[in-house]
């Protein structure tokens, strides 16, 4: 918690001061602070120091009050808590009540000079007689003169035994019950003579009100009575209301705004403490949403809006932290419905993170407030003017008033004197602000909300704030952590499609990839932020310095215009400062790899479809190729190469022609590049003869920017190709990949090479069925495509099969038992060959064939 609230974070307790007899002091101190209530104790090791507790005499109640210079006294809730007691208790030894005259004359003195020091103060006074035992006379004449001297009565003169366990236990016992009950007559008393003020307005002025409210309410919780206290800090919250309300803050004076604020700051704070700690909680959230509303608006001068962030910051942070430490004890309340027409209170708003993470935001708008005004304030104020507010404690001194500067005290003998002026002070508050660390501030408020959204799985508010942490970390100039945590949420703004905040965090993740020197990821940061569909009213813009800017088509132009001419080579890319800048060469080229799933696939598509199922080997087929860029700029490659799993089928726009579909009326040509028009196809067909059988798949573009840039982009089918979820809604970019719809549906990258026709064919052909034992014929048919045949023989095999089907063989069939010669049958022509019935015989030899000339065929009819 901040640490000038930590005076108001606890109730004040009850004050009470011991002096006389020091070596009890320690016992009695630490049974008065075990009381419940407790007792804080002021210890006086003799009454020398009784001037510590004293004051100036204070009016009476009815004196006429004149305009103060300031609303509450800077030190006087410390003073009540630490050095002004309720009750004083003074412990004579008995020797010195009792003993020989001298003695007796002491005590009276050191009495006399302790009404001196209490008068007026109306602190209560209790005398304690320390003695060893219960046992010994007691003289009841000089204990008389000792309560007149004193001007207690008896119940506030006692006996402390020290010496007796059980007896000091009662003394204690007793000297904690008096004092308890005196420091509460004298906080109500307090409280009383203050609200007879208030009662009888003899003063005029609104912040005296303010003040005494102020005043009642702490003598309130001094005695424990929370509902007087909350009672009574509202009531002065509203007449700090009506102070404002009466001037202009527009026209106030930077010191008189800071010191409104201040005030409103401890008012509230007192008042959300005990909401809080009275278990109610939505109304201290309600109270706070008021406050936060009521007081954004106040921001006072230019020149002091830095100061009003930093409090708008302050206030989230201290609400936050206050929710956190009462949450941490109870369980969350159920969210409640709306009470005499207030709305109603959020889960978000009774999430202490929630408060954390407003706080860093306005963090940063404290930064950039400051980083304006700094430069107004070098621009007009001289750059070695002195700061007149540090010094040593003899020439500036504490402030008066709360929210105050502090004094100049060689200034004059007044506080009007003593005040810096208007431009003084802000010289103080701008050198201090130079040595506030913002962004390492709002990154602890970050993670203290990040951790806490964690606990509760609000995993999208999560990464938001990892990206806010990001943001800070490049504003700190730690660009490796800022990257770190950077690219931990970009994967989810892809996912999600949130372009705008996706195209910010490319926009940091691009500047710090430049600031450490990275030329890979600053082109692909780069190449994504300009592929984005991200118009002029919706841009997240460009950094400069440490925030990003809001930038046009223009800017995008030349943000393009920067990156391809890095990419070239012809230009370099400024780096962080004292290292050299990023420039390409052959030790440190650029290497991009572009898959279906990467973010790049924005930057070039490529879709491929062949115009046919299957070709066979050394035949021609086309492909044709539709490529896509959405850069903001016309692209033009040096060289493009289509490369294919088979390698002979390699094309490249250096070696090869190729037909451009949109424009084929003007035939085949051949180009050093390429160059595609933005969110335009690029529709190129190529010739392709595979030589080898089986598969044949166009693999990916490799497209080549200068001589150490090089894109390697995985081809997509067309039939099967999935929009770019950046673009679907977009408009104009609903064109096909191809022109052919049916190419464009059903156009894969793969294509089947089959085995090439053959130069010498056979076939067979049975006319019908044949039974056993029956000779049935069978026609060979031998052509010649593209090689002749000058003779040849033809043999036959036959293979058993259970559909009694024939299994006709080459000329060569490997032998097995399965397989056998067939027996071929022809008429008969001769005495000698084997009779088989009476028409045919069995042919004993090979079928002699012909000479077969090209594109000529000769057939033969056998029996079997």
């Amino acid at each position: 918690m901040a640490e000038d609230m930590e005076e108001l974070r606890t109730p004040p307790v009850p004050l009470v001061a011991l002096v006389g007899c020091p070596e009890y002091h320690g016992a009695i101190s630490l049974y008065l602070h075990r009381e419940q209530p407790p007792l804080n104790t002021l210890a006086l090791p003799d009454f020398a120091k009784l001037p510590i507790i004293g004051g100036k005499e204070r009016k009476p109640v009815d004196a006429r009050m004149p305009p103060p210079l300031g609303i509450l006294k800077a030190d006087w809730l410390t003073k009540h808590r630490t050095r002004m007691p309720a009750v004083l208790a003074v412990l004579l030894d008995r020797d010195q009540v009792y003993g020989d005259p001298t003695q007796w004359l002491e005590v009276c003195t050191n009495l006399d000079n302790i009404k001196a020091v209490i008068r007026g103060r109306n602190i209560k006074l209790v005398v304690a007689i320390v003695q060893p035992t219960s046992q010994g006379e007691v003289n009841e004449e000089r204990l008389s003169a000792l309560r007149k001297r004193a001007e207690v009565d008896a119940k506030c003169c006692i006996l402390f035994i020290t010496h007796e366990p059980s007896e000091l236990r009662r003394s204690l016992a007793r000297l904690g019950s008096i004092m308890g009950e005196l420091a509460t007559t004298f906080y109500r008393e307090e409280g009383r003579r203050v609200k007879l003020r208030v009662e009888k307005k003899s003063y005029s002025s609104l912040e005296l009100s303010v003040r005494y409210n102020f005043k009642i309410a702490v003598y309130a919780e001094f005695r424990r009575d929370w509902v007087a206290a909350l009672k009574f800090y509202e009531t002065a919250y509203s007449l700090l209301q009506e102070v404002i309300t009466s001037t202009s803050m527009e026209l106030q004076p930077v010191q008189r705004v800071v010191e409104m604020k201040a005030v409103a700051e401890q008012l509230h704070f007192k008042i959300s403490n005990l909401l809080l700690h009275g278990g109610k909680e939505t109304e201290a959230v309600r109270w706070f949403r008021e406050h936060a509303s009521w007081y954004k608006q106040m921001v006072g001068p230019f020149e002091g809006y830095f100061l009003h962030w930093a409090w708008i910051s302050k206030q989230f942070q201290v609400f936050g932290e206050l929710l956190q430490n009462r949450l941490a004890t109870v369980a969350p309340p159920a969210q409640n419905t709306a009470m005499r027409g207030q709305p109603v209170v959020s889960e978000r708003e009774l999430q202490p993170a929630y408060y954390y993470h407003v706080s860093a935001i306005y963090m940063v708008k404290r930064r950039r407030a400051f980083q304006a005004a700094l430069v107004a304030f070098e621009a007009f104020e001289e750059s070695n003017a002195p700061d007149v507010l540090v010094g040593p404690p003899e020439e500036v001194g504490p402030p008066v008033y709360v929210g105050q500067a502090p004094r100049l005290l060689k200034r004059g003998n007044d506080n009007h004197a003593q005040s810096p002026t208007e431009t003084e002070y802000m010289r103080h508050l701008i050198l201090l602000e130079k040595n506030f660390q913002h962004p390492l501030i709002a990154i602890a408020l970050l993670k203290k909300a990040h951790e806490l959204y964690q606990l509760v799985e609000a995993t999208r508010t999560a990464y938001r704030l990892l990206n806010d942490m990001g943001c800070e970390y490049f504003a700190a100039k730690d660009y490796v952590n800022a990257m770190r945590i950077l690219n931990s949420v970009i994967g989810i703004y892809r996912q999600e499609e949130w372009v705008v905040l996706l195209g910010s965090t490319l926009t940091y993740l691009r500047e710090c990839a430049r600031c450490l020197g990275l030329a890979k990821e600053f082109a692909e940061y780069s190449f994504e932020l300009l592929s984005l569909p991200l118009s002029a009213t919706v841009s997240p813009g460009y950094v400069s310095g440490s925030e990003v800017e809001p930038f046009g088509e223009l800017e995008k132009t030349q943000l393009c215009q920067e990156l391809v001419e890095f990419l070239r080579g012809v230009r370099d890319i400024t780096s962080q400062e004292g290292k050299p800048g990023m420039k390409l060469s052959s030790a440190q080229p650029i290497n991009l790899e572009i898959n279906v799933q990467s973010p790049l696939r924005m930057v070039l598509s490529v879709c491929v479809a062949f115009h046919n199922q299957s070709v066979r080997v050394g035949k021609v087929t086309r492909l044709t190729l539709s490529i896509l860029t959405h850069l903001p700029l016309p692209v033009v490659f040096d060289e493009v190469e289509i490369l294919f799993d088979q390698s002979s089928c390699n094309f490249s726009t250096q070696k090869n022609n190729f037909v451009e579909v949109d424009q084929e009326d003007l035939g085949p040509c051949s180009m050093l590049g390429l160059e595609l028009e933005p969110l335009k196809w690029k529709r190129i067909s190529i010739d392709v003869a595979p030589e080898e059988t089986g598969k044949l798949e166009c693999l990916e573009l490799v497209a080549r920017w200068g001589p150490h840039t090089t894109i390697r982009c995985q081809v997509e089918s067309m039939g099967t190709r999935e929009e770019i979820p950046f673009w679907k809604s977009e408009p104009g970019i609903d064109v096909p990949p191809s022109g052919d719809p049916a190419l464009a549906s059903l156009g894969q990258k793969l294509i089947q090479v089959e085995e090439p026709e053959a130069l010498v064919d056979i076939s067979v052909e049975a006319s019908s069925p044949g039974l056993v034992g029956e000779a049935f014929p069978v026609c060979f048919t031998i052509s010649s495509a593209g090689h002749s045949i000058q003779s040849g023989d033809l043999e036959v095999y036959f293979a058993p099969s259970v559909n009694s089907e024939a299994t006709l063989a080459s000329m060569s069939p490997p032998r097995g038992p399965d397989l056998a010669p067939a027996e071929l049958l022809v008429r008969k022509t001769g005495e000698n060959a084997e009779s088989i019935g009476d028409n045919y015989e069995i042919f004993a030899g090979l079928v002699e064939v012909p000479e077969i000339s090209i594109g000529d065929s000769w057939s033969t009819i056998i029996y079997s």
